[in-house]
C-alpha cells in the first residue's frame, strides 16, 4: 500500500544526515532552490518512473491552486538515483530538486524511501509542515483544502488519507490518465 504522511518539523529536530544546509548548497549543484520558504513542503521522492513522476506533479499543482492558500505551498522532488533524470524537468517547472547518489548512498543499490525524506527535510529551507508523497498517488482537488481543515486539530502529525482523500486507480485507469 501507498501512503504519505504529514508532519511537523519538530519531529526531525535530531540530526539524521551528516550533511548541514550550508554543505547541501555546494554540494556538485545537487541542489535546486527555486522557493522561499513555505508553510508547508511537499516532498516526492522518485527513482525512474517519468510518467508517473510528470502525472503527480500535475495533479498536485491543481490541487495546490485549489489549496485556500496556494502560495503557502512547496513542492520539491528528491531523487534517488544512478544519475539525475528529473533535474531539467524540475528547473522547466520551477520546482525544488535534490539529487541524492545511488552509488554512494549506502543502500545497496536500492531506492531508500526514508532517505530521500529524510534528505529533503535536511537539506531544503524548513517548513512548519511537510508532505511526504510517492510519486504515483493522485490528489483530487479537495485534498489541500481538506489538509487545511485538519491541520489545526493536530499537534504533531495527520494520516491524510482516510475518507478517500487520494485517487485509487486501476493499472488501464493510470495509462489512460498518462497518455491524455
Amino acid at each position: 500500500p501507498q501512503s504519505i504522511s504529514v508532519f511537523q518539523t519538530a519531529l526531525y529536530s535530531t540530526p539524521m544526515t551528516q550533511l548541514t544546509r550550508d554543505q547541501s548548497k555546494i554540494n556538485n549543484n545537487q541542489f535546486i532552490f527555486n522557493h522561499e520558504v513555505k508553510k508547508y513542503n511537499v516532498v516526492v521522492g522518485v527513482k525512474d518512473r517519468e510518467k508517473y513522476l510528470h502525472t503527480t506533479i500535475a495533479y498536485l499543482k491543481n490541487s495546490i491552486n485549489h489549496a485556500n492558500n496556494p502560495n503557502d505551498y512547496n513542492i520539491i522532488v528528491c531523487e534517488h538515483d544512478d544519475k539525475p533524470q528529473h533535474k531539467s524537468y524540475c528547473l522547466e517547472n520551477k520546482i525544488d530538486y535534490g539529487f541524492i547518489n545511488l552509488k554512494n548512498s549506502n543502500t545497496q543499490g536500492l531506492y531508500s524511501r526514508s532517505l530521500v525524506f529524510n534528505y529533503a527535510v535536511k537539506c531544503f529551507p524548513q517548513s512548519e509542515w511537510y508532505l511526504l508523497h510517492d510519486c504515483d498517488l493522485l490528489t483530487p482537488n479537495t485534498f489541500f483544502k481538506n489538509l487545511e481543515k485538519m491541520i489545526p486539530s493536530c499537534k504533531t502529525w495527520i494520516q491524510p488519507y482516510s475518507n478517500k482523500m487520494v485517487l485509487n486507480l486501476n493499472s488501464d485507469d493510470t495509462r489512460l490518465i498518462q497518455e491524455n
